[in-house]
């Protein structure tokens, strides 16, 4: 498999040399496949996981990892490592697990991957051992050859049947071999299975190094704001300085065998996403000051419409976003802050339309009418009362489409009573709990007394 996180240190292939205990220090790394089964997925996914035992005692451990996967959907680099603590026989008790993401198309789903370290209640396997965990029976039925390995098979039963089997090595609770019902999306079934592929153990000088470069960069990842297992990673003017910052740090992770290629991925998106953020800030700057398209005309849901003229004497609101109703994905949410500051400014001479983006238009007019579809379901189900108009792109690049700089939707414009652009921003506003999009808010502020 070609891999982003192809480790580059000297993995051990597991022939019949005995594995380690599992004790700190200890990096396991499996791999395998997410497959459709009777073919109802969107494709196949493969993965490979590293997993470190970094510390730990008999009653409590902690473990790193590592996770690149490909096929559909894929992590940015925040969610392709973390930490996670594990109780007594390596049952986790916090943090996040590494954890497939699979894009069904019609939406997206999380699929965590159970770590290969297994134990019973007694902290041993023996033939019949039986134990719950998870919601599952667990039982040992005896030993069985997997691969080159004489292997325990275990079996977690749910109420519907074997939910999971492990084969794990005597001894050692190191899991060889996995599979998995996986059920995602309306009951999609897929079939999840790994292998052992790599053990060895780091040597004390490695380890530390490795625990302390995986600190750094959860702690950066804490410092940034993203919270675990959020799908979108488009940095903001202050969280790309940060990463700017920090880019001669995250250098020195080349040095690290198993997170120099996560070291390079961050150092990729620091540079991509400065170039997109240079070529953004040129179409804001190219944007503001200057006038609203004289031929401007929209329509939309339920007699919506908008033309140049109703911009006079009004401060107007346009967010451009995609508003499908599948997949429902963020930033949904924040239409509903939008529609509260509409609520609150609408009878004081502000303006605010959501505009659906469907570039299909031209190529297919049926999909207008798929596009205003979708935007009134979408509307219903937030309960929207600012109107919402089309778009099939050519309104949105006369003002500049921040996606040819690499950029996605959404795009804020705001325009004055005198109809010029007064704001121009790409991607989403920070949303504050109580006082809900305080940026924009102060923006269309500002302008109305201006026009008072």
């Amino acid at each position: 498999m070609s891999s982003v996180l192809a480790t580059l240190f000297a993995v051990t292939l597991l022939a019949a040399e005995p594995l380690p205990s599992a004790a700190p220090g200890t990096l396991l790394t499996v791999r395998g496949s997410m497959t459709a089964i009777k073919g109802d997925g969107n494709g196949r996914k493969v993965f490979e996981a590293n997993v470190l035992v970094a510390s730990g005692t008999a009653d409590q451990s902690v473990v790193y990892w590592t996770l690149d996967e490909q096929g559909p959907g894929q992590w940015s680099w925040p969610d392709r490592m973390g930490r996670t603590e594990l109780g007594a026989h390596w049952r986790p008790s916090v943090g996040t697990p590494p954890t497939l993401l699979y894009d069904r198309g019609d939406g997206k789903s999380q699929v965590p991957l159970v770590l290969p370290l297994l134990a019973s209640d007694s902290g041993k396997l023996a033939k019949d051992a039986r134990w719950e965990h998870g919601r599952l029976d667990h039982r040992v039925t005896g030993l069985e050859k997997r691969g080159d390995w004489e292997a325990w098979r275990v079996e977690a039963r749910n109420a519907y049947g074997i939910k999971r089997t492990c084969w794990v090595a005597p001894e050692s609770a190191i899991v060889v071999a996995l599979h998995e019902r996986v059920f995602i999306g309306q009951g999609q079934e897929f079939d999840l299975k790994w292998e052992l592929v790599g053990a060895r153990t780091l040597e004390t000088a490695e380890l530390d190094a490795t625990a302390k470069g995986f600190d750094y960069l959860l702690k950066l990842r804490e410092e940034l704001g993203q919270e675990p297992l959020d799908q979108d990673a488009q940095w903001n003017d202050m969280q790309l300085e940060k990463l700017k910052s920090q880019q001669a740090a995250v250098a020195k992770l080349a040095s690290v065998s198993l997170l120099a290629p996560l070291a390079k991925v961050i150092d990729q998106d620091i540079r991509s996403q400065k170039g997109r953020s240079g070529a953004v800030a040129s179409l804001r700057e190219k944007s503001l000051g200057q006038n609203a398209p004289a031929d401007w005309k929209f329509d939309g849901l339920a007699g919506a419409k908008l033309e140049r003229s109703q911009l006079a004497g009004k401060v107007t609101v346009l967010h451009f976003w995609e508003y499908r109703d599948v997949p429902l994905e963020e930033p949904y949410g924040q239409t509903g802050f939008l529609d509260f500051l509409y609520r609150q400014r609408g009878k004081g001479g502000v303006d605010v339309y959501g505009v659906a983006v469907h570039e299909s238009e031209e190529a297919d007019p049926s999909a207008r009418r798929r596009a205003m579809q979708a935007a009134g379901r979408f509307k219903s189900f937030m309960n929207l009362s600012y109107p919402l108009l089309v778009d099939d792109g050519t309104m949105l690049r006369k003002l500049g489409d921040p996606r040819v700089a690499g950029a996605k939707l959404p795009l804020w414009v705001v325009i004055n009573a005198e109809g010029k652009v007064i704001e121009y921003h790409s991607g989403h506003y920070e949303v504050h709990r109580d006082r809900g999009l305080e940026a924009l808010d102060a923006t269309v502020t500002k302008a109305s007394r201006k026009g008072e």
